[in-house]
């Protein structure tokens, strides 16, 4: 029995070495002990050098009231605020615009999240590198998106400093955003979802800024089932629209700069959001389609977005009836319709309707295109024609008029596709390239598939 107390005194003794050794031996204690023996060697005089001898080895913190937090990273960044360190390593290195947000008013954290009461760069940093893997660590933000940080005190300005965060609240605003998701209770549709929260990494559904960068891309490839459409988004485009969803965070911290009130982001996102939803003249279903923001997705006379079909000559070639059972269920007439279900009141149904249906062009291409179908027409010029009657495209898609309307409106793809992904299309089969379609595989030579794709590009609006 005694051997056992024995031994078992033993390991207690290692455990608490272990311990004691372990509280001073910290990180940051050695990171401190090098940056003061840094000064002692940029020190100018005597005096200087006194003074550095006589800093004590310690947590440095300052109280945020404001924020009602405690902030402790320059316990290690002790040269942020120095001039001297500029060309230093980190964690000694200057901040680049230390007299902008000096650290004893906002600390470190408020911009580049982490946790900033955390001892240890493990706890403090996070992963920014990794953000799938956060659990209980607050992960820094990237440095690239370190802009999203900005709204939280800068609601209602365009800083020449933050371009990113502006493209993205203009992209947000051009895409028609605000039509199907909410911002901090703002919102017309609640067809997406609530986007007001979405830069919290540690809440329910989070999605890493990698996930939403990659949404942004290809909404459909990380979510089937989802009815956002894609908007070929370059990747600027994308990273702009991925920090302004990191700058949703919920934080109410625009009274900190003492010249604004608490509560002051809603109020501007309600004023954005209204003076968006102003319908120009015409009104009607003119003035609904701007409110919307159709023009994200379609063409009218070479305006618009090149997303889905152009709409300049819609009226030739869709009824009534079926333009007004499109708008009230866009996939319940065309299935793999990327077109949102706007939730459309019957009012905006018969306006949008009467609006689209104004929309007529000289009919001399459609005849000519139809002739061609029932084979009143000769053998076209262009190969790659010769191919689509050949294939018998038109059984599923129309091209200016001409054709069922099973399958997408060809009449402006080469505004949205390109010959090697259109070769692609049709030598590796549909579903292949983009599993959501309906279209079978078709078997093209490879000659075929490369005429038939160069023509398309072709067809511009």
């Amino acid at each position: 029995m005694y051997r056992v107390f024995a031994g078992l005194s033993v390991v207690l003794l290692i455990v608490f070495a272990v311990m004691i050794f372990n509280d001073y031996n910290r990180d940051w204690k050695g990171f401190q002990k090098k940056f003061y023996q840094m000064e002692l060697e940029n020190a100018k005089d005597e005096r200087e050098r006194a003074f550095v001898k006589n800093r004590k080895v310690g947590i440095k913190q300052v109280m945020l009231d404001g924020l009602k937090s405690v902030d402790r990273c320059m316990t290690c960044h002790l040269g942020a605020e120095d001039s001297r360190f500029a060309k230093a390593e980190e964690p000694y290195k200057t901040h680049p615009n230390p007299d902008q947000h000096p650290f004893a008013k906002f600390g470190c954290a408020v911009c580049h999240g982490g946790d900033g009461r955390a001892t240890t760069a493990k706890r403090a940093h996070g992963n920014p590198q990794d953000w799938e893997i956060q659990a209980e660590l607050a992960p820094m933000l990237p440095i690239k998106y370190i802009q999203a940080s900005c709204s939280k005190c800068h609601v209602d300005e365009e800083l020449p400093g933050m371009p990113l965060l502006t493209l993205g609240k203009k992209l947000f605003d051009d895409k028609g955003c605000f039509n199907c998701h909410k911002v901090n209770g703002v919102g017309k549709r609640n067809i997406g979802p609530d986007l007001s929260h979405e830069g919290v990494y540690d809440r329910a559904g989070y999605r890493s800024p990698d996930w939403v960068f990659r949404h942004f891309k290809d909404p459909a490839f990380l979510a089937p089932d989802t009815e956002m459409p894609n908007f070929r988004l370059s990747d600027d485009e994308a990273n702009a629209l991925t920090l302004l969803m990191l700058s949703y965070t919920g934080e109410e911290i625009s009274g900190y700069l003492g010249s604004r009130k608490a509560g002051e982001a809603k109020q501007v996102a309600i004023r954005d959001y209204k003076a968006g939803l102003k319908r120009p003249e015409p009104s009607g279903g003119a003035g609904l389609y701007t409110e919307i923001k159709c023009a994200a997705c379609h063409k009218i006379k070479g305006k618009g977005g090149i997303v889905a079909a152009s709409l300049t000559d819609v009226g030739n070639r869709r009824m009534e009836l079926w333009l007004i059972e499109h708008f009230k269920s866009p996939r319940g007439v065309v299935p793999y319709s990327l077109m949102p279900d706007f939730r459309l009141s019957e009012e905006e149904v018969e306006e949008l309707t009467e609006y689209m249906l104004t929309l007529k062009t000289g009919g001399e291409k459609v005849i000519a295109l139809k002739a061609a179908e029932e084979g009143e027409a000769e053998k076209g010029s262009v190969p790659g024609e010769d191919v689509y009657r050949r294939k018998e495209c038109a059984l599923c898609h129309s091209l200016n008029g001409a054709g069922m309307p099973v399958g997408p409106d060809l009449s402006n793809i080469g505004d949205r596709r390109d010959a090697a992904w259109l070769t692609g299309y049709f030598k590796d089969g549909p579903k292949a390239v983009y599993s959501k379609s309906m279209m079978p595989k078709i078997e093209f030579s490879p000659e075929d598939a490369q005429i038939l794709a160069q023509y398309l590009t072709t067809l511009k609006d």
